[in-house]
């Protein structure tokens, strides 16, 4: 039998379950306030929540300034743009440390690749990121990585 997973449209503020493996690329797994467990979203239907934190201190900022410089000409954000996002979380630490390993796993398979590939890579890593290693089949579709590339990126994303 074919797992569910339940889908919300924040537009119209409704849940639908769907089999697992009717997944799209573009879904995002979150967790909702006032809500057990996860939904699926997609990526452009998320909403900005209000400020949670203060500005940061230096601490943090060293680390935003790493992520800000880690995806050139794929993911090209600005300081603001990461400050924002992360003042906004629930637990920025968290997003901050996800986000350290995004850059990690992505700079390891990055390198002496063309801006195409490199694409397609922090997609993948972001993929990895938003779904889960048992999804990744549904979420992520490929047209320049190897399928034994994809592996080893995943492998290397979970396993590290």
């Amino acid at each position: 039998m074919n797992p569910t997973v339940t889908l919300y449209d924040p537009e119209t503020e409704t849940f639908t379950d769907i089999p697992e493996s009717e997944l799209a690329p573009g879904m995002m797994r979150v967790e909702l306030e006032g809500r057990d467990g996860v939904v699926w979203v997609e990526i452009g239907k998320l909403t900005h929540s209000e400020y949670q934190h203060s500005p940061f201190g230096a601490e943090r900022r060293d680390l935003i300034e790493i992520i800000q410089e880690s995806f050139p000409g794929v993911y090209d954000k600005s300081y603001k743009f990461w400050e924002d996002g992360f003042r906004r979380d629930a637990n920025p630490d968290n997003e901050i440390r996800i986000w350290l390993h995004i850059a990690e796993i992505y700079s390891k398979f990055a390198k002496g690749k063309p801006l195409e590939y490199r694409g397609e890579l922090f997609s993948l890593v972001l993929a990895c990121s938003n779904c889960g290693r048992e999804r990744m089949k549904f979420v992520f579709e490929s047209k320049l990585i190897s399928d034994e590339e994809i592996e080893k990126v995943v492998a290397e994303y979970f396993e590290s």
